[in-house]
């Protein structure tokens, strides 16, 4: 299950959506900003969290549209949060996966809509 909270910046109409994935196993994961708005590529915050039982470490693996995953970084504590270079972009997806190479949950940044100004 997910759950979606809508910020709203004071600066801006437009709103961002902060979404967390659940998976079956457990695992969660979530990007913030989810949905930012215009300016991308850009920065974002990608939180994960592991049931305790869970073997560590996990990955945390990137693809863009069309490309093949590859490793970004290990997720080495069962609760974590890393940032992103300023490269993630539209289509960008994320997968927590497990030491047995399971992926446990994952989620796709997508652009919010922006004004034509």
């Amino acid at each position: 299950m997910s759950r979606v909270r809508a910020l709203l910046p004071a600066a801006t109409t437009l709103a961002l959506a902060f979404a967390t994935a659940c998976s079956p196993r457990g695992a969660g994961l979530e990007i913030d900003p989810a949905r930012p708005a215009c300016s991308i590529p850009k920065v974002v915050t990608v939180r994960w969290n592991l049931p305790p039982d869970q073997v560590l470490p996990a990955s945390l693996m990137v693809n863009g549209p069309g490309k093949p995953m590859k490793s970004w970084r290990r997720a080495t504590t069962h609760v974590g949060e890393a940032d992103t270079g300023a490269w993630a972009s539209d289509g960008l997806t994320i997968t927590l996966v497990s030491n047995a190479g399971k992926p446990l949950a994952r989620r796709t940044l997508t652009r919010a809509p922006c004004d034509d100004v």
